[in-house]
């Protein structure tokens, strides 16, 4: 059987163009994705007028998000799936497949019935729909209810596409999906339909995609991804294993992402809860990058299951993606705490900019953390220990409330800032402390190393520079010199950070990324 996986072992050296391929294909997809939502909210706003389009907003949210509600189980089944492949076990991946697509379904189904049922207290109670939209508000729920089976399988097929590195297969149906939702909507409203005529769309673009995606499993794995009736009770009971401390991290991350909200919501006023959460937005957004990188890294760094840490190229794997991610958002970081001000000014208002600069210059050191802490994330899950993430996680809830209720009544929202911050520095270290215990002492590898001095001492002076130039320099000249202390930072990385295996992996990257572009 011939696989995308590409092995450990002589083969190593080929996994990094195919893990910067597939990253690319994920940030591309996304970057796209968010161009036409700018594009199409104002006009879907406008078409809907602003309670429907809020209506539509929880549609579209409960329809993404639903997704959590799988145990686990297509993050599990992809973790499981890559070993198998590796070692062509054709019962195994078929066992796998069938049973995550069966219990998935059940649970799919289970939350259906229960949504549909209550519909109506939703609606009249949780929302407190208006009389005159409460019958759209209704039958949107409905459709939505009707959704969720539909959207849990496609979490499954996603597994498996990700599982085989096909990420070129995932990302060309999300992005069909993402355009039909928003380009389809702002057709219909042109054309005099509302927010049921939307949802249903929403609803048929998912079913569409979904069997497109079982479609493309026969192109992927025609004989081994096949599905049967029946599952394996050992099979069961090692997706809902790992699946059950992955969906753990998964309840409680959201909680750590919009805590502090309803902490200022309570502390200080409503006002002021959107002065903090449009910086954070911001740099929410901006994860996309590492969740890019991330989502490839976990079936890489999955293909050893039955050993105690990482394969000597997983580790220089592991180590060479913090390298590269760091000197992508270090910039990143240091750009919003240099721009923080005159970026809020000219977007949104020098009014807005007063209350809001210094909550994006602190959420920009948080997210230069929150951004790095993905690739341990990623590692530990992949080693088969998603139970250490939730500990962590269960461990962190009371301290934050706590500090973060404290910073917020004393310091407003720059306290709130500050909580954030502490919190993902103490998670980013957590988590590098424990993927660090799985690199084996003999793998590690002074040229992977993100930590080497050299890249610390660069680091170092590019901040101080910034940091200088931020504080003494304002308008357009604090822009120009920002980017050429970039350009320099670009040259120095090439020439004093980056190794002969950098470099040759870049020109590398380049001279197959333009084939490719030539040949297309």
């Amino acid at each position: 059987m011939s696989t995308a996986v590409t092995p450990t072992g002589n083969d190593a050296p080929a996994l990094p163009f195919a893990l910067a391929r597939n990253s690319f294909y994920n940030l591309a997809t996304q970057i796209a994705l968010m161009a036409l939502g700018v594009w199409a909210i104002p006009k879907i706003v406008h078409g809907l007028a602003d309670e429907r389009f809020g209506l539509l907003s929880l549609v579209w949210a409960f329809l993404g998000y639903f997704s959590l509600l799988d145990l686990g189980v297509s993050r599990a089944a992809t973790k499981f799936l890559v070993d198998s492949i590796v070692r062509d076990r054709a019962d195994e991946i078929r066992s796998i497949v069938s049973t995550s697509l069966q219990l998935t379904l059940l649970i799919g189904i289970a939350v259906s019935v229960a949504l549909w049922m209550l519909t109506p207290w939703i609606v009249n109670s949780v929302f407190s729909v208006g009389p005159a939209l409460q019958r759209e508000a209704s039958v949107s729920m409905k459709w939505t209810a009707c959704a969720l089976p539909i959207v849990l399988l496609s979490g499954i097929a996603r597994a498996v596409q990700m599982a085989y590195q096909r990420f070129d297969i995932m990302n060309m149906l999300q992005g069909a999906l993402g355009t039909t939702q928003w380009v389809g909507s702002v057709v219909l409203i042109s054309m005099g339909f509302g927010l049921t005529e939307i949802v249903v769309l929403s609803v048929a673009a998912r079913v569409v995609t979904t069997a497109a995606s079982f479609w493309s499993l026969r192109k992927i794995s025609p004989h081994q991804a096949s599905i049967r009736l029946g599952w394996d009770r050992g099979t069961v009971r090692k997706l809902f294993g790992f699946g059950g401390w992955v969906t753990v991290s998964q309840v409680i991350a959201p909680l750590f992402q919009y805590m502090d909200r309803f902490l200022i919501g309570s502390l200080l006023s409503l006002s002021a809860v959107g002065y903090y959460a449009v910086p954070q937005e911001i740099l929410s957004r901006l994860l996309v990058i590492p969740f890019s990188l991330s989502l490839v890294l976990f079936p890489a760094l999955s293909q050893n299951e039955g050993a105690s840490g990482m394969s000597a190229a997983q580790a220089a794997l592991y180590q060479r993606s913090i390298k590269y991610l760091l000197a992508f958002v270090l910039p990143i970081t240091l750009a919003g705490l240099s721009l923080a001000s005159d970026f809020l000014g000219w977007w949104v208002g020098p009014e807005f900019a007063r209350s809001s600069t210094v909550v994006l210059q602190v959420l920009s050191v948080g997210f230069l953390f929150n951004a790095l802490a993905q690739i341990p994330l990623t590692a530990v899950q992949a080693a088969g220990r998603p139970d250490t993430i939730a500990k962590f996680h269960m461990m962190e809830i009371v301290p934050t409330i706590v500090v973060a209720a404290l910073l917020i009544y004393s310091l407003g929202l720059l306290g709130a800032a500050i909580a954030f911050t502490l919190r993902v520095v103490a998670d980013c270290l957590l988590l590098s402390f424990a993927a660090h215990r799985l690199i084996p002492k003999a793998a590690v590898h002074r040229g992977s190393s993100p930590f080497q001095p050299r890249t610390l001492a660069n680091n170092l002076v590019f901040m101080c520079l910034v940091l200088v130039l931020a504080v003494f320099v304002s308008g357009m000249m604090k822009v120009g010199l920002l980017l050429a202390l970039f350009v320099a930072y670009g040259i120095t990385l090439w020439f004093v950070v980056f190794d002969d295996a950098d470099r040759n992996f870049f020109l590398q990257l380049r001279t197959r990324f333009f084939e490719s572009t030539v040949k297309g």
